[in-house]
């Protein structure tokens, strides 16, 4: 049976995931790097986590960039 948890108990253990990645890490790193290690926390405290995916964006032969979408 899945344990029910409140919002306030979600929110606080988010929370202290992203603290301890930024304590761990320091701030200034580089975006991407930090979302990884959030995700690889968030897993090691038990949330199923999905990362954004990148898609590579093109108009005629010109290329745009790169967009992460959720």
């Amino acid at each position: 049976m899945r344990e029910e948890i409140t919002h306030k108990e979600v929110s606080h253990r988010i929370l202290g995931a992203a603290m301890s990645v930024l304590n761990e890490l320091k701030p200034g790193l580089d975006e991407k790097l930090c979302e990884n290690a959030i995700v690889v926390e968030l897993r090691s405290s038990g949330f199923q986590v999905d990362q954004q995916n990148d898609t590579l964006f093109t108009t005629k032969p010109i290329w745009l960039g790169r967009w992460f979408l959720i």
